[in-house]
Order: C-alpha cells, then structure tokens, then sequence
C-alpha cells in the first residue's frame, strides 16, 4: 500500500482518519467527539470480470447504525434480516440504513464514492480497537454464498 493510515487527534476530542484498505479503497472519516462518524469511501478503478472482486469486510455493528448514501458510481449490497437480500444502487444520492445486528457486505463498484455514517449507542469490541465493528460469523457467509455468486455474476455482465 502506498499511504500509511493517518489518525490526526482534532482539539475538541475529534478524529480525523485516513486509510486505504485492503480491498484497494481509501477511507476518510470524521470520528466526532460524542460519537457519530462520517466517512467517504473512494473505491480504485477496477475491472468487473475480475477473478476476485474487492469486497469489503462482512460486519455488523451492535449497538449502532449505519447508513450507506452513494455519492458516485454504484455499490451492491448483501445483507441478512433474516433472509438474504440484496441492493444494486446506482443513482447518486440512493440510501440504505442498517439497524444495529444487521449483518452486511459492501462491494463498491470502479471509482465510486459512498458516505457512510454511524450513530447511536457503540458497543465496544476490544479486538477492534473497541469500535462498534464485529466480524460475522460463518453462518453469515454460508447463508450468503449463493447471493454472493449472483450479485458477482450480475456485476460482471452489467457493469463491464
């Protein structure tokens, strides 16, 4: 990876961060003093027929919700509540929240952009820095894998 995380400690307790993931994206978030945070996500330009695509990490949140708004490109959405749905949003401005214990999958597409915020009352996970983000479990990805192969056959034909 080129640039190294920033985590810059704002006067009034804020943070501000900036990362790039594994998955090829960049991260700049706002942790703001009493909780909430907004964060732009820049996904790389990539190709949809690539073998594997840049998923971002299954989670959950337990005490939080999060909102996706796109702001550029498009992202496919997978989730369970509780059945497995999934969500192509591809007009700026489209939105989707997740209430607290929804687990989801993110696959933002080439060069988009998606706003991300988070509120309400985190619950600490000590193996994550005691953010409010939880891995899901296996049940999760066994549940999903035929949505998964569907959403990723779909974006290698609509979106070459």
């Amino acid at each position: 990876m080129g640039t190294p995380r920033i985590d810059e400690p704002l006067k009034d307790g804020s943070v501000y961060t900036r990362k790039e993931r594994p998955n090829g994206e960049v991260r700049t978030r706002m942790r703001f003093s009493d909780g909430p945070t907004a964060s732009i996500t820049t996904q790389i330009d990539w190709i949809p027929d690539s073998e594997t695509l840049p998923w971002q990490d299954a989670h959950y949140h337990q005490g939080l919700f999060e909102t996706y708004t796109l702001v550029r490109g498009w992202v496919y959405l997978l989730w369970i509540d509780p059945n497995v749905k999934t969500r192509c949003m591809n007009q700026r401005g489209q939105t989707i929240t997740f209430e607290p214990g929804i687990p989801h999958l993110v696959l933002p597409g080439p060069k988009s952009m998606i706003l991300t915020t988070t509120y309400g009352d985190s619950v600490a996970n000590p193996d994550r820095g005691n953010n409010d983000w939880w891995p899901v479990e296996e049940n999760f990805s066994i549940r999903a894998v035929g949505e998964k192969i569907i959403a990723e056959s779909i974006v290698r034909t609509m979106f070459r």
